[in-house]
């Protein structure tokens, strides 16, 4: 892959209107908003617009970051019949406002972050002269991607090794591709005290805390399997209330579990049904300071989503990671495999019978060996690129200066 470094003395100037299409979740989202934010600290003069579709989930997440977007008809495709044809509708409509709005915009550069809302808005940035360029987060790129990557100028990855990627229609550019990382949100980067970050958070000042969460919706297996550890039923003594004694493995952990809007009030229920929340366990429906949370915790059980796994190594978490087994392309295995490799996370599958007795393994293992727990931190860092917006930006001037 191309260095991301410009050898140029002086660097070319970055274009001055740039859109950035990402929609769909907040892994494609956040990493055009750290762009963006990246963008117009290097040249406050500089235009950025974004474009998503329409699913509420990226509405709010551009709402709470104070940005407008353009947005088009376009809510993802699922599974069926009916579906397909909602999904080839929508494709059309958005097709025709994406060309109509950007022979408005005329921007000199259009940037795509994946999933299908980028397929129109790149198609129609072609012809009115845009150049184009895309960003994939993932170990294994998705099909939006794939399709798009044979006409871009720039391509930019954010995992260094990809895997499965060739196609025989569109092989991989390799002379035009540059690896800048995925990049995190720049409130999550700052020096924060896991001291002060547990009392704010309402965590004990003791034990060692796992930081558990499936994304900004909460995932709904994940919840099952921590409400089966918790509660005891995966081979554990019964948790109590009123302490963590019994807990054998766990009883040196304390957990923040953020179980997602949608899921929190069935797993609060759960546990009332049972003992009750056991003493060290905070359970919320979402967490809003996930710089808090971060520092305050030693581990992080999560799924392998690229954007948790670029925060994560980023700020030198180690991980227990649970992929979504039914992610695009597998691309959530690959990912957490890539992290695996390095040994800075453990992989545990969803479809694995034996799941939560190895979660409560690991837990109790990274309890009793601390230099383990070292050598996964210090590998996590090593796998990091806190400066990925800026790589990118780097990037983007190169390809003004070619």
């Amino acid at each position: 892959m191309a260095p991301a470094e410009n050898s140029r003395s002086e660097s070319p100037r970055l274009p001055r209107n740039i859109l950035l299409a990402a929609g769909g979740t907040g892994g494609h989202v956040y990493p055009a908003l750290a762009l963006g934010r990246a963008l117009v600290e290097a040249d406050p003069e500089i235009e950025i617009s974004y474009c998503c579709g329409n699913r509420p989930v990226e509405l709010n997440i551009y709402e709470s970051a104070g940005v407008a977007p353009i947005v088009l008809p376009m809510s993802g495709r699922r599974s069926g019949h009916v579906n397909l044809i909602k999904f080839a509708t929508e494709f059309r409509i958005a097709s025709r406002e994406a060309r109509s709005f950007l022979a408005r915009l005329k921007p000199d550069l259009t940037i795509g972050f994946g999933g299908y809302l980028s397929v129109p808005v790149l198609r129609a940035a072609r012809r009115i002269g845009s150049a184009t360029a895309i960003h994939e987060q993932n170990a294994r790129p998705g099909l939006a991607n794939r399709f798009l990557v044979g006409k871009a100028e720039l391509v930019m990855t954010g995992v260094e090794h990809m895997t499965d990627y060739s196609s025989a229609a569109l092989p991989w550019p390799d002379d035009r591709t540059v690896y800048t990382g995925n990049p995190v949100r720049s409130e999550l980067l700052g020096e924060i005290d896991p001291a002060r970050a547990r009392k704010e958070l309402g965590l004990p000042a003791d034990g060692r805390v796992c930081l558990c969460f499936g994304g900004s919706l909460g995932a709904a297996r994940i919840n099952a399997m921590l409400t089966e550890l918790l509660t005891g039923e995966a081979g554990a003594n019964p948790s109590k209330p009123e302490g963590g004694e019994s807990w054998g493995p766990l009883s040196d952990w304390r957990f923040l579990w953020a179980a997602g809007p949608a899921d929190h009030p069935r797993v609060v229920a759960d546990f009332e049904g049972s003992a009750g929340i056991p003493k060290g366990v905070i359970i919320v429906p979402f967490l809003d300071r996930m710089d808090l949370a971060y520092a305050a915790a030693d581990v992080v059980l999560a799924r392998a989503g690229a954007l948790t796994l670029a925060e994560i190594t980023a700020l030198g978490k180690p991980a227990i990671l649970v992929p979504l087994p039914r992610s695009a392309g597998g691309h959530q295995l690959a990912n957490a495999r890539a992290l695996e490799d390095r040994k800075a996370a453990i992989v545990i599958e969803e479809k694995d019978p034996k799941a939560v007795k190895k979660i409560r393994n690991a837990l109790g293992t990274l309890a009793r060996d601390y230099d383990k727990l070292g050598r996964m931190a210090r590998a996590a860092r090593e796998a990091g690129k806190r400066d990925a917006a800026s790589q990118m930006v780097r990037a983007i001037r190169s390809l003004s200066g070619s």
